[in-house]
């Protein structure tokens, strides 16, 4: 009768929902993930992976790796409107991005879009920046809904390979001197699909950044920075709202 009451609230819960995701977390930073309900029930699969609640935010899970190269695992979250969430976890010292929104209706749309756009024509010019024999080119901005997407394509023409430490998205003052403080709003990409991380020598490589739709206030710039670990060969792009404006509909578009 136990197993038969136990089948029944399992089966409630598979109906309410069930979601299955992916993220990459190190040991050095906290990955936020938020839920869109509170959290009842967080279960570890190992115990190379901490997880701690927020008092405050019942709907908001805080998850590190207890040590390095783990075997790769997964937590099982389960909220109070019955919805189930299973998220694999695996080691990544430099994950693509430290915020996940769980369970939104437009996560999967999210990701799919994203890896759909990789492969697409190169519609955009002019926003680009060089170091060295390193180039990165915004080839291509999209919009569906309320998510905006920018196409990049990194460029290795030298004999060393580039390896990312850090891709920042911020909205930042423009006409700043150096004795003026510069105001910076770091944004949150959503989703990141393709490669921003280790570029080949002579290779060319693409990636899609995932964003909330947003316009840029006159007295701001949006920028894309990717910083070399060990390295001086940083990277900045700088995007106008006259750019973000031409974004294309991605429903409109056809291959």
């Amino acid at each position: 009768m136990k197993q038969f009451v136990c089948l029944i609230i399992l089966c409630g819960w598979y109906v309410c929902g069930f979601s299955q995701l992916s993220a990459g977390i190190t040991t050095g930073k906290t990955s936020c993930f938020i839920f869109p309900s509170e959290i009842v029930h967080v279960d570890r699969g190992s115990n190379f992976v901490l997880v701690q609640p927020v008092n405050d935010a019942g709907h908001v899970l805080l998850v590190k790796a207890a040590s390095v190269n783990f075997d790769e695992t997964n937590i099982s979250v389960i909220t109070v409107d019955g919805k189930v969430y299973s998220i694999m976890l695996h080691y990544d010292s430099l994950p693509a991005s430290f915020m996940h929104m769980i369970g939104t209706p437009d996560v999967q749309v999210i990701q799919e879009d994203a890896s759909r756009l990789l492969d697409v024509p190169r519609r955009a010019h002019g926003m680009k920046d060089k170091s060295l024999d390193i180039r990165v080119a915004v080839t291509g901005m999209y919009v569906r809904n309320t998510t905006l997407y920018l196409q990049l394509q990194l460029s290795n023409e030298g004999p060393i390979d580039y390896i990312a430490e850090q891709l920042q998205v911020s909205l930042r003052d423009k006409g700043t001197t150096k004795r003026t403080a510069m105001q910076e709003l770091a944004l949150t990409p959503l989703y990141i699909a393709g490669n921003t991380k280790i570029i080949k020598r002579f290779s060319v490589t693409r990636a899609v950044i995932a964003l909330e739709q947003f316009t840029i206030p006159d007295a701001k710039v949006f920028t894309i920075r990717i910083f070399e670990k060990n390295g001086g060969r940083h990277l900045q792009v700088t995007i106008h709202n006259k750019d973000i404006i031409k974004a294309v509909a991605f429903t409109d578009y056809h291959e």
